[in-house]
């Protein structure tokens, strides 16, 4: 089980629990990056409770690498001890989504579902690819990031059959500059 979102809940009433609560042999794989905010320092663990497969997994792993920078796992010590901070990153994440769950439909963006982990928004363009004669979701991406400045990922980086159709909003970002930018998208589907 990929867990590497694992602690970004955006439905605090519903929390995310892990695989091994209802698979205990599961193998379960997860990282500093996303909740702990260490994206790009490579470091994570393995969850992997059968013995035989572990010494296979071992054998492989260490012909990939021996171990993880010494300040990565200093680093990684010090994530445990933030858990505070890290919580009040989950609440901005929850605060920009709801942002652009308000904000988006007015920029024609209006096919979407609200996410209830990561932080990431995934939304159907189809409408909007006819709007703005762009062939597919990375087209018109480029075309707003050149109209008016904002980021967003096109589908295509995701899934190569469907992905043409879908955009990939991140709300990582602090709630002004999520705010800003749905206003510049508003501006730029008012003038199309």
């Amino acid at each position: 089980s990929d867990e590497i979102y694992h602690g970004i809940n955006l439905v605090p009433e519903r929390p995310a629990g892990t695989i091994l609560a209802c698979m205990p042999n599961a193998i379960v794989i997860n990282s500093f990056s996303k909740y702990y905010s260490m994206t790009g320092w490579r470091l994570g663990w393995i969850v992997c409770k059968d013995a035989a497969f572990r010494r296979g997994l071992e054998a492989l792993l260490q012909s990939l690498f021996i171990s993880a920078p010494t300040l990565s796992q200093h680093a990684g010590v010090a994530a445990f001890e933030a858990l505070d901070e890290l919580e009040g990153h989950v609440v901005c994440y929850r605060e920009s989504l709801q942002i652009l769950l308000k904000e988006l439909p007015q920029a024609g963006f209006t096919d979407f579902r609200p996410p209830e982990g990561g932080f990431y928004l995934y939304c159907k363009v189809t409408d909007l690819l006819g709007k703005t004669a762009c062939k597919d979701s990375l087209e018109l991406s480029a075309r707003i990031l050149e109209d008016c400045a904002v980021a967003i990922t096109s589908g295509l980086d995701f899934d190569e059959h469907r992905g043409g159709e879908y955009l990939r909003f991140s709300f990582a970002a602090s709630p002004p500059q999520i705010r800003a930018a749905c206003l510049r998208l508003q501006k730029w589907y008012a003038g199309l």
